[in-house]
């Protein structure tokens, strides 16, 4: 989202807004413009705003995804575990997981581990 904000007043205004997907993002990085989206500019009067040689100004909002390596070494923490089937019996746990990446990255899933102590 783009914002602009007046000094004299307390309010920001929205001038434009962007919403993609990684996906979008990888199939739009092949084309000349990449994944983005222009917003023109205007006055508060709702003129176009333009520069001296009457171009009109435009904000380009861009979205880049990093590439990351993927790498094997990921913690796992079991936040709640129990057997669901039968309460207070061995088997199968159905756990809440979070799996943070080395870059902070942060996943949340459902798992079913088979072993009723999960390593």
């Amino acid at each position: 989202q783009l914002f602009e904000k007046e000094d004299e007043l307390p309010k920001v205004e929205m001038l434009g807004e962007y919403v993609t997907t990684h996906r979008e993002c990888l199939l739009q990085a092949q084309s000349l413009d990449g994944s983005e989206k222009r917003v023109q500019l205007v006055t508060p009067e709702g003129e176009t705003l333009t520069n001296f040689h009457g171009i009109p100004t435009v904000v380009r909002i861009g979205v880049q995804f990093e590439k990351i390596e993927h790498q094997a070494n990921l913690t796992v923490l079991i936040e709640e575990g129990k057997n669901i089937k039968k309460l207070g019996e061995t088997g199968p746990i159905n756990a809440f997981c979070v799996l943070r990446s080395h870059k902070g990255q942060e996943f949340k899933t459902k798992v079913i581990m088979n072993s009723n102590a999960p390593q």
